[in-house]
């Protein structure tokens, strides 16, 4: 049985790598790290040495369609957003997806969770079937018709033959509690709440990405110039034009 690590870089997802190499061997499990294309390079540099210190093998796995997130942004014409999270699913769920197809051995797929993060990760299972959701229906609403389909059909059929002999398990050991109660006083999320209210998605998106990079006077600069600009429901619709600008911005 193949052991995977599903490793981002992240405290939580090394917490888990640096908990699987201890309970497993390092020599029995492999780090898998879905590369998006717009990692900061720290983040890189960072994941090559926790795999090189707990010698480890590292997997990077990229999406076959999109050369990065840019090229996905460009060619959806929109940034994703709280309801439509694309990104996830084109950029780590799809790739990881065609990697397990191509293993000929059953795996387990460890997972770090960090339960207070969020609500609905506190309701994740500790245990599941990573293909669990090609084998549920759920109803959505198509042009005003509610239909039954399936909940994930990505590959369906290959994924249906491939668990006819072979099994992926998932197991998430670093989620330690259910409970989960936000706190009203962190001005981080109350800042990303309020501003979720007054500006567009997508211009958000440009906003954290240069304060990641340390180019928040940058950022505002831009945000303040291209504010007059976004009003109209039909830029907010169609931002190829702001895209374009961001492809510039990328060190």
């Amino acid at each position: 049985m193949k052991i995977i690590v599903s490793f981002s870089g992240g405290k939580d997802s090394q917490a888990c790598l640096i908990q699987a190499a201890n309970k497993y061997g390092a020599d029995k499990i492999e780090a898998v790290f879905c590369d998006t294309g717009w990692e900061h390079p720290d983040t890189y540099q960072h994941i090559s040495n926790v795999c090189k210190q707990l010698d480890v093998r590292l997997v990077i796995l990229r999406s076959k369609k999109y050369t990065d997130f840019v090229d996905m942004s460009i060619k959806r014409s929109r940034f994703p957003s709280s309801q439509r999270r694309f990104c996830t699913s084109e950029l780590k769920i799809k790739p990881m997806i065609d990697y397990i197809l191509s293993l000929t051995e059953p795996c387990l797929i460890i997972q770090g969770i960090r339960a207070k993060e969020s609500e609905e990760r506190a309701k994740l299972p500790y245990e599941c079937n990573y293909f669990g959701e090609y084998f549920e229906r759920v109803k959505k609403n198509r042009k005003g018709k509610v239909i039954e389909v399936w909940k994930q059909d990505y590959r369906r059929k290959d994924v249906l033959k491939w668990c006819e002999h072979y099994d992926a398990s998932v197991s998430r050991p670093m989620v330690s509690t259910r409970s989960y109660r936000p706190d009203p006083f962190c001005w981080t999320k109350s800042k990303s709440f309020i501003l979720s209210w007054i500006f567009p998605s997508w211009l958000l998106s440009l906003y954290y990405v240069q304060e990641a990079r340390g180019k928040a006077n940058f950022a505002r600069k831009v945000w303040t110039k291209s504010l007059d600009r976004c009003r109209t429901t039909n830029e907010r619709r169609n931002p190829k034009w702001f895209v374009f600008l961001l492809t510039g911005l990328h060190p």
